[in-house]
C-alpha cells in the first residue's frame, strides 16, 4: 500500500512539474513574441496625447465633411473592425476611427473614466489629430452614449448622429451591476492561452466575418492578443450599468438629424431580456421630439456594420453632406 501512495505521489508531482514547466514556456514565448511584433508593427494612424495617455487615430478619405467612428465595448482592434465600412465611407468623406485607452493600439489603462471624461477626451483626440468640427457621429453599442452626452453638450460641434445598434439608458432596467475581480482574459493572455487558441482557431476572434483580407485578419488576432482583457476594458465593464444610468435623463436634441440602425437580430428578438418591441420602443423613445430622427433595421447581428457596409454609408452620406 505504501508503495503504491508513494508511486502516486510522485506521479502527480510529474504531473504537477510538467504542467508549470508547459506555463512557463507558454508564458515566457508569449512575452517573447509579443515584443517582436509590437516591434515590427508599425501603426497605420496617428498618435496623440490626451490626459496622459496615447490616443491611436486611424484616418482615411477626404471630403467636405469629418465623420467619426466610435467602438462598442469590447471590441478589442475598432481600426480593423470598422476597416471595410470606412473604406466605403472614405469614399466621399474624411471618416476616422478614434480607438479609446485600453483598445486597438491606444495606451491602456486602469481608469474607467465617466461619459463625460470620455466625450472630454476624444474632442482632444481630434483637435490635436488636426480633425476639426463638425463632425457626424457614427457610434457602435455602448459608445452611444457618448454621442448621447456629445448631441446634449455640444450640439453645435455636430452635423448629426448616424448610432449603430447603439446601448440607450432605459436598457439599465434589464442588466445587473457586474463586479469582477478577476480579469480572466489577462491571465489567459498573459499565460499565452489567447496565442495559442487563434494559432488552433484563426477565426476564433470573429475577425473572418467582418471583411478583411488574410493579412489584416491576422494583424486583427495578433492585436487582440495584446489587448484582450486590457484595464481599460475590465474597468468599463464594471461599470456598465452606472454609465447607462447616469445619462438616464438625456434625449437627442430635436433639431439634430439622427438615424438609429438596429439589427434585425435586435429589434425582432423575443423571449428573455429585452424583448424586441421594447428594444426599438426605447430607440424611439430616446428620439423624443427629433422630427429629423428615424429608426432603421438592416438585416443582420449587433455588429450590424459588418454586413451592411454599403447601406450604412448610404445613411450616413445622408447626414453628412446634407
Amino acid at each position: 500500500m505504501k508503495k503504491l501512495v508513494s508511486v502516486a505521489l510522485r506521479s502527480i508531482l510529474v504531473l504537477v512539474v510538467g504542467l508549470v514547466g508547459i506555463v512557463v514556456v507558454t508564458t515566457t514565448l508569449n512575452f517573447v513574441l509579443t515584443a517582436v511584433e509590437k516591434e515590427g508593427y508599425k501603426a497605420p494612424g496617428t498618435f496623440v496625447e490626451v490626459s496622459g495617455k496615447k490616443i491611436h487615430l486611424v484616418t482615411m478619405g477626404s471630403g467636405p465633411a469629418n465623420v467619426v467612428l466610435l467602438s462598442g465595448f469590447g471590441t478589442t482592434v475598432p481600426m480593423l473592425d470598422f476597416l471595410p465600412l470606412q473604406r466605403e465611407l472614405g469614399s466621399k468623406v474624411r471618416v476616422t476611427v478614434v480607438e479609446y485607452p485600453g483598445y486597438g493600439l491606444s495606451q491602456d489603462t486602469d481608469e474607467s473614466p465617466s461619459t463625460a471624461q470620455s466625450v472630454e477626451e476624444i474632442r482632444q483626440a481630434l483637435r490635436e489629430a488636426q480633425i476639426l468640427p463638425p463632425y457626424t457621429l457614427v457610434p457602435h453599442s455602448i459608445s452611444g452614449l457618448q454621442a448621447l452626452y456629445y448631441a446634449n453638450k455640444y450640439p453645435e460641434e455636430l452635423a448629426g448622429i448616424v448610432g449603430l445598434d447603439i446601448s440607450v439608458p432605459q436598457q439599465s432596467a434589464f442588466l445587473h451591476p457586474v463586479k469582477e475581480s478577476l480579469n480572466a482574459y489577462e491571465v489567459l493572455r498573459i499565460l499565452g492561452v489567447v496565442r495559442i487558441l487563434f494559432w488552433i482557431a484563426p477565426d476564433l476572434g470573429g475577425a473572418t466575418t467582418i471583411g478583411l483580407s488574410p493579412q489584416e485578419i491576422s494583424d486583427y488576432n495578433m492585436i487582440t492578443n495584446w489587448m484582450l482583457g486590457s484595464h481599460a476594458i475590465f474597468s468599463e465593464g464594471n461599470q456598465i450599468v452606472s454609465h447607462l444610468q447616469s445619462q438616464s435623463s438625456l434625449r437627442f436634441p430635436e433639431n439634430l438629424p439622427v438615424v438609429l440602425v438596429l439589427a434585425s437580430t435586435s429589434a425582432m428578438r423575443t423571449g428573455e431580456g429585452i424583448p424586441g418591441l421594447a428594444w426599438r420602443a426605447m430607440h424611439e423613445e430616446i428620439l423624443g421630439k427629433n422630427a429629423q430622427g428615424k429608426v432603421v433595421v438592416l438585416e443582420g447581428e449587433h455588429y450590424i456594420h459588418h454586413g451592411n457596409p454599403e447601406k450604412i454609408a448610404e445613411l450616413v452620406w445622408q447626414v453628412a453632406l446634407r
